[in-house]
């Protein structure tokens, strides 16, 4: 009874918005992720809104932002979720708690991990020493030097069995064995046989690959399709990917074909028809065809 009261008190002292006045000095700020940011005021964690107001007090000894409607707290040395107005929904109990991503979250009971559901329902029993997200429905989960692979239920695709796993994308997860890489399905087997000394995921149907100091790209057969000739590639991105001669960067097409010419420091994603470039102490944003909006200095 006595924990069901602290917890009444706890919610509706969260649940009073409080301007923040200049007094109270934010030692540190997260990103604002659904509509909140994480802040720490003194030695204690509590949520700003944009306009700056906190929204829920600073009594969290640890926190963090926002996911899926839930934000993890710790109270008392136990984590637990709270939801965006403070209120306690899933209770104080773990040794750590990560995030909620498509419905679930990794939780710790003493130096096992486990997840949970949006409710607090346990379903998979705290047993690996670590795990990822869940991509296309299947987590990675390591025990001692080794990898393998779950799906949502629990269920065992692959034992920790490989030297190193990656995550899904595509249908496909880049594995290590016997350091070499190569790829498996969905159903744990080896569809390419691991024979690259790097390999990144699949994104728009082509992967990065690395023999020995120099990159390319494989289909989802496992073909070579752009011969590794670069020192450095990333993967493609509408039709475009960024890849490194020498000391530069600059794009090839999915035939391999240099569309901008390496020239500079630094080269993202495209993303909606424009990727941000570096060249010295200027920055900018270029479009599919070379031009460029130098918009300012680093």
């Amino acid at each position: 009874m006595v924990r069901y009261i602290l917890y009444s008190l706890l919610f509706l002292s969260l649940f009073i918005k409080i301007p923040l006045y200049c007094s109270e000095t934010i030692e540190y700020k997260g990103d604002y992720a659904e509509g909140m940011a994480c802040v720490k005021i003194g030695s204690k964690y509590g949520y700003i809104d944009f306009s700056g107001n906190i929204v829920i007090q600073p009594l969290f000894e640890e926190a963090h932002n926002f996911s899926g409607g839930l934000a993890s707290v710790k109270i008392g040395g136990k984590w637990g979720y709270i939801d965006n107005k403070g209120k306690i929904i899933i209770e104080l109990q773990f040794d750590e708690a990560g995030d909620l991503y498509k419905g679930m979250a990794p939780v710790w009971v003493g130096n096992k991990c486990g997840y949970i559901n949006s409710e607090g329902k346990v379903i998979v029993k705290p047993q690996y020493d670590s795990v990822s997200d869940f991509y296309e429905d299947i987590a990675v989960v390591r025990n001692g030097d080794k990898y393998g692979y779950i799906d949502r239920r629990g269920k065992i695709i692959l034992e920790p069995a490989l030297d190193y796993a990656y995550s899904f994308s595509e249908g496909f997860a880049a594995v290590k064995v016997n350091d070499k890489w190569g790829y498996m399905d969905r159903t744990g087997n080896i569809v390419i046989k691991p024979q690259f000394d790097e390999a990144m995921a699949f994104f728009q149907s082509m992967a990065v690959i690395r023999t020995g100091e120099k990159s390319g790209y494989i289909d989802t057969s496992g073909i070579i399709v752009i011969k590794p000739e670069f020192d450095r590639a990333c993967s493609f991105s509408e039709g475009l990917a960024a890849v490194k001669v020498g000391h530069f960067w600059g794009y090839i097409d999915r035939e391999g074909k240099i569309l901008i010419k390496p020239s500079f420091d630094r080269a993202d994603y495209f993303h909606d028809g424009h990727a941000l470039i570096v060249k010295g102490n200027k920055s900018g944003y270029i479009d599919k065809s070379g031009n460029i909006i130098w918009n300012s200095e680093k």
